[in-house]
């Protein structure tokens, strides 16, 4: 009977590492396409301020999706999620306000995406099997991403 505890134990802590490493993996993809989205959008805009934001922004999604591999054995980033997705599809929305000079959609657009994010972030850090260390770890990460959303949130207030 003792063998068959320690069997249920094993499998409960296999099914949360399974989970966290889920949500790991999905933050990772989502820091892979906001980099891509940011690194294409910095290539459509003239406005300094604007590429400056675009600029750290990816960097900062760079270095979050380096952390993020360093806390799981595995990666698995190859599926596309709808969260990617429709960061994808904001970027397409950021290409085409751009092109037609529509500096207040890029701004609203952009911190639509950027809502996203955090809302990912939300949901990942209500997971119960996360450690505390990788909590910590998001937090931190969610923490800086928020106040990206206050940044374009100061553009937008000032350019529209």
């Amino acid at each position: 009977m003792n063998a068959s505890i320690q069997t249920l134990e094993a499998a409960s802590v296999s099914s949360v590492n399974n989970k966290t490493q889920n949500i790991i993996n999905e933050l990772i993809a989502t820091h892979n396409d906001r980099y891509e989205g940011y690194i294409n959008s910095i290539k459509e805009v003239t406005d300094t301020h604007l590429k400056d934001l675009f600029t750290r922004i990816s960097l900062q999604s760079k270095k979050f999706s380096e952390e993020l591999k360093t806390l799981v054995p595995f990666i698995n980033v190859e599926s596309q999620t709808a969260l990617s997705e429709q960061l994808f599809r904001a970027e397409i929305y950021v290409r085409t306000a751009v092109l037609r000079k529509d500096l207040c959609r890029v701004l609203s657009t952009c911190e639509y995406g950027e809502v996203m994010v955090v809302n990912n972030y939300t949901v990942a850090l209500k997971e119960e099997s996360l450690s505390n260390d990788i909590r910590i770890i998001l937090e931190k990460q969610l923490s800086l991403i928020t106040s990206n959303i206050q940044d374009l949130r100061g553009l937008n207030t000032s350019a529209c």
